[in-house]
């Protein structure tokens, strides 16, 4: 009889011990103007472009590591209210050093500025002197019916697959098995896209995502199975700590242009060995629709902002509230005490805690 060797740990990527990068909101002072950071986990490779300086993010002659350009671009533009036709990076404050390194693209240095232009309207009433207002939670963001940024815009069906995926894939994987690791039922178990919870399915209705549910079943939208995928269980509960999301990114040329893989956005805890393995993995086939991926995403970057939203004399935010028609926002310079009392007390814990069963405060 031949037993199998003990197997060793995978040790942690170099790039999950970097320091993380800093995205800065031009509006405030330098030392409380930092809106969210994320970590460098992607490598560059030989066809990649970077904005690398010199050995900028470089050990021992390693490939630049940083953030794709295109995904912490449209983060931001989420944190802005969507400024999806307007919001771009620059190396400094007054935004005139614009980033020009492609979507596709790595940011490798170690700080941006997120640049959100005033509209004329903002100018004619003093607008120019404000910062822009910032998006302060999920609660409070507008899905973007219609105008979804690309390369999600373009994405023809979430399970496309690419060159290092078979064409079968879909009809091989079960739909009980995991979406990123294959692993099967006894070790995988149901996860919702858009979070199950009385604030997220609020959410749900008020901003029609049930038309996107593809389903008539007699179920809540959010319950449909449009909106679950099936994960691992360490996975899942990392999913549902907002570690990472599903987003497009660039495959191999002579392939679909992008197609789906996860990407961490933190590595609190214990995240390092799974943001190693899993970071950049191509998922499954998968009949969520791109709009419910995207919303996650979203779900995902706004839990990054909490910190800037708390701190500082005063912030400018954008709330939703209830309109003669519909759902509207409206900005607000909010001190201190009121931002405390929406995002910082006891029941901004108990909704993450509903949100979030492995939550512990």
């Amino acid at each position: 009889m031949r037993l199998q060797p003990l197997r060793a740990p995978r040790p942690a990527a170099p790039q999950c011990s970097a320091a993380f990068i800093v995205f800065r909101h031009p509006g405030y002072f330098e030392s409380e103007n930092i809106l969210f950071a994320l970590p460098p986990l992607d490598t560059a490779t030989g066809g990649d472009d970077t904005d690398a300086i010199d050995s900028a993010n470089k050990q021992d002659g390693a490939p630049a590591c940083g953030v794709h350009h295109g995904t912490a671009i449209v983060a931001g533009q989420i944190i802005a209210g969507n400024s999806f036709e307007t919001a771009y990076l620059s190396y400094d404050r007054s935004g005139a050093e614009r980033v020009g390194v492609p979507l596709d693209g790595l940011l490798t240095r170690s700080e941006y500025y997120l640049q959100v232009p005033q509209d004329s309207g903002d100018a004619a009433n003093g607008g120019e002197n404000k910062p822009w207002a910032v998006t302060p939670s999920f609660q409070h963001w507008r899905f973007p019916h219609n105008r979804l940024p690309e390369p999600w815009a373009s994405l023809a069906s979430v399970g496309e697959s690419s060159s290092s995926s078979k064409p079968q894939d879909k009809e091989i994987l079960p739909s009980s098995r995991c979406i990123i690791t294959a692993a099967g039922p006894s070790t995988a178990d149901s996860a919702h896209v858009i979070p199950k919870g009385s604030t997220s399915t609020a959410w749900f209705d008020q901003n029609g995502m049930r038309a996107y549910s593809r389903s008539n079943a007699a179920v809540t939208a959010v319950d449909s199975p449009g909106n679950k995928f099936r994960l691992r269980y360490d996975l899942h509960k990392d999913f549902h700590d907002r570690a990472f999301a599903i987003v497009p990114k660039p495959v191999p040329a002579g392939a679909a242009s992008q197609s789906l893989a996860v990407h961490f956005l933190s590595l609190s805890g214990d995240l390092e060995d799974s943001a190693t393995e899993f970071h950049n993995q191509l998922v499954h086939g998968t009949s969520v629709p791109p709009e419910y991926l995207f919303a996650r995403f979203a779900y995902t970057v706004l839990g990054l902002v909490k910190n800037f939203v708390l701190q500082g004399a005063r912030r400018r935010l954008t709330l939703v509230e209830s309109g003669k028609d519909d759902w509207t926002t409206k900005s607000y310079d909010m001190d201190c005490r009121q931002r405390n009392e929406l995002y910082g007390g006891w029941l901004a814990q108990f909704q993450a805690k509903e949100e979030n069963p492995w939550c512990v405060f």
